[in-house]
């Protein structure tokens, strides 16, 4: 979903998937759930549990993960901050 533009809650899940991935430069707000069906949401909040408990990254879990989020952060527009 994140990677198509398709839905009017895509924006809202490639924040949280750019959040999990770094989320000292992508920061989610959890109230974006409020928006979101109850599945995506319950989606999001099993990955949640996932990244508490995982001993890895998130992307790191999925066949070319890293690369999906990547491409979901330039999808989307999102800034990396500048670095001082």
């Amino acid at each position: 979903m994140a990677e198509t533009k398709n839905s009017g809650q895509a924006k809202r899940v490639a924040q949280f998937l750019a959040s999990t991935f770094n989320g000292t430069d992508f920061a989610w707000d959890p109230f974006e759930l409020r928006g979101l069906d109850v599945a995506i949401g319950d989606d999001m909040l099993a990955r949640l549990d996932t990244l508490r408990w995982a001993k890895a990254d998130l992307c790191s879990l999925v066949p070319n993960g890293e690369k999906c989020v990547l491409a979901v952060i330039e999808l989307w527009g999102f800034v990396w901050p500048q670095s001082d």
